[in-house]
């Protein structure tokens, strides 16, 4: 299918000529497009000390309560447990405080992460229970527990304090926790509301390492930077104040290697973690974690983060691995055959597919391929646990999908929520077979969508092909680490000849375009799950082509390799 787009570029606001005038033409610009306009402000973002960047985490409200009821029970040994969400920024965050415990000696310690396709999200009754005959006293949340109110009403009867540790945005009335940590709270004075679920979790592990009773080496806490870097980047928070400096560090602390089951997983996806950056953690490391929970059960990923020897991270690091190929497998599988199908049917603006055989873990990815295949909003189902449908939903990227299902009969859907392009849902299966008419007849009043509409795409800068070089890519990079709040330069390379392409990839489902640099260099531009068929304009060899991409640095030959990531050709 070809995909068009149309591009327009970045306008550039003044600002005073003193200012930025360290910085290179081009990282000047892109850093004005990031809304960064002073020296001060350059220096905070580039540099992002760790002593004088981060907040003081006793602003946070009732982390005073939360370290006095944890130091408590250290004293007096109480069974904790630590219940962490099953996504990549919950089980780093519950590894976190896990080693955390570790370190300072304390080993009356439960972790528990609940299964995704048969308990849910949250906390839930059932496992609550479980922790109270194992005679757990305190409850540590973390990225999780914030709209669990009848399940922390349950714990407090059955004599468990629980500490919420989450990021969500709080509900109204708040659950009868002993104590919440979450910035995000109305009269919670932290100055930074951003953070991820491992990051709160990391602001009590600083607040915990203050206290006169807990014997824990100064500056220690810096190795779990590595985790709470992953969630950061997985999460997608933004990457700016604490977030900034969690990935930054982060990184740094990834490429020591210190952590043997991470180590292990790179070598598995050949990646050297040396040089690892923002781009490996979410496409290699995120869905790794993910795919634990989506196709079999997260502690798998827990085990491999968590663990200490070489052995045990190979073997994880092996499990890890086969399951990410499995889930791809089964993915592209179900892609490949729901294509097969939906061609064959005339097509509204919204697609609605879906088997009970389908884990709910996958649905969103489905959602996704189906997306880019078809060009339209996407519904998808699947069925586990309970008897209820669940699904997934992905915009076209013009329709708020929120509202559209909002707009539907009340009793369409037995709940639903989500963003405007990104969504989830659970349906009773009695009431799916007309849902794609409904979606389409509710889209074709409430939406006004063109067949034709064209995505709009902005770009930093444009610059012939000729003035690329290894220098305008360093000027580039030294600005990362790139993401949501933060992200990362596009550029329309223009008059870029083509010296060579091909289409690699088992399925030859990927794309490789050489295009000729200064004094004759030659770059590759890369384009995953992509071919020639992309795009409007015919690509041959020896003809120039206006190329849009970003900059970047590639050691996957195990060499230092400047190339180009492909967003659009004409």
């Amino acid at each position: 299918m070809k995909t068009s787009f149309s591009f327009t570029q970045k306008s550039t606001k003044k600002v005073p000529p003193h200012q930025l005038s360290q910085y290179s033409d081009i990282a000047r610009k892109l850093l004005i497009h990031r809304g960064v306009y002073t020296d001060k402000e350059a220096e905070k973002i580039l540099e992002g000390d760790y002593v004088a960047g981060l907040h003081d985490p006793f602003l946070m409200k009732d982390m005073d309560k939360a370290v006095e009821r944890i130091v408590r029970a250290l004293k007096e040994d109480e069974h904790v447990a630590i219940f962490s969400d099953y996504d990549a920024d919950g089980v780093p965050g519950g590894v976190l405080l896990r080693s955390f415990f570790d370190r300072v000696g304390f080993n009356n310690v439960t972790s528990y992460i609940p299964h995704r396709g048969i308990e849910g999200f949250g906390l839930n009754k059932e496992a609550v229970e479980i922790l109270s005959k194992k005679g757990v006293t305190l409850i540590i949340t973390v990225d999780c527990g914030i709209t669990d109110t009848e399940e922390v009403l349950q714990a407090k009867e059955l004599g468990i304090d629980v500490i919420i540790t989450d990021h969500h945005l709080p509900p109204s009335p708040l659950p009868e926790a002993y104590g919440i940590l979450d910035p995000q709270q109305a009269d919670c004075s932290y100055p930074f509301k951003e953070l991820c679920g491992a990051g709160v979790a990391y602001k009590l592990v600083q607040a915990l390492m203050t206290h006169s009773n807990i014997e824990f080496p100064e500056g220690h806490e810096k190795w779990l930077l590595d985790l709470v870097g992953i969630a950061t980047l997985a999460d997608m928070v933004p990457l700016i104040d604490e977030n900034r400096i969690f990935a930054r560090y982060g990184l740094l602390v990834l490429r020591k290697g210190r952590r043997p089951g991470l180590k292990e997983l790179f070598l598995q996806a050949r990646v050297d973690h040396r040089f690892v950056n923002e781009e490996d953690i979410t496409f290699t490391v995120a869905p790794r974690i993910n795919a634990a929970s989506r196709m079999a059960h997260p502690d798998i990923a827990f085990a491999l983060l968590f663990s200490s020897s070489q052995k045990e991270a190979l073997r994880r690091a092996l499990e890890l691995e086969e399951i990410n190929k499995e889930r791809k497998t089964l993915v592209a599988s179900i892609v490949r055959e729901v294509k097969r199908k939906v061609s064959k049917r005339t097509l509204g603006p919204v697609i609605v597919v879906g088997d009970s055989h389908w884990k709910p873990g996958i649905l969103g990815l489905i959602a996704s391929a189906l997306v880019d295949a078809f060009g339209k909003t996407v519904f998808v189902w699947g069925r586990e646990g309970d008897g209820h449908l669940k699904g997934s939903v992905r915009s076209d990227g013009v329709m708020n999908v929120v509202e559209l299902m909002r707009a539907l009969p009340k009793d369409s859907f037995l709940s639903f929520g989500g963003h405007e392009r990104s969504a989830g849902f659970s349906i009773e299966i009695d009431k799916v077979d007309v849902l794609e008419g409904l979606l389409n007849t509710h889209a074709s009043v409430s939406f006004s969508l063109e067949s034709d509409t064209k995505a709009t795409k902005t770009y930093d800068a444009a610059f012939a092909s000729s003035e690329l070089e290894g220098k305008l890519f360093e000027e580039v990079l030294a600005l990362a680490p790139f993401g949501v709040g933060f992200e990362k330069p596009l550029f329309k390379i223009e008059e870029a000849r083509v010296v060579s392409l091909k289409e690699f990839g088992k399925g030859k489902n990927h794309l490789e375009v050489s295009v000729e640099g200064k004094g004759g260099v030659v770059f590759k531009s890369i384009g995953f799950f992509m071919t020639r068929k992309h795009f409007e304009k015919e690509i041959v060899p020896g003809e120039t082509i206006t190329l849009y991409g970003s900059l970047e640095k590639s050691y996957y030959t195990r060499r230092l390799e400047y190339r180009i990531r492909i967003e659009y050709i004409e």
